[in-house]
């Protein structure tokens, strides 16, 4: 079975001229920005962070 490091539900809707983030959930690995806006079309784009360390197959913790 696979193990998964995180989960993210990201969900929007369209305002007019713009996509506004109407709900989201993040859990274990994955973080998201607030909304960034790059283009005059009113799309939403986000970055997923992974900010921890751990989550690589054979890291291990040091004492």
């Amino acid at each position: 079975m696979e193990v998964l490091t995180g989960y993210l539900s990201l969900k929007s809707v369209r305002k007019g001229e713009k996509t506004i983030l109407k709900d989201s959930y993040t859990e274990g690995a994955f973080k998201i920005t607030r909304p960034v806006y790059l283009t005059t079309s009113g799309e939403a784009y986000f970055y997923i962070m992974n900010p921890g360390g751990g989550y690589v197959d054979g890291d291990t913790k040091l004492t």
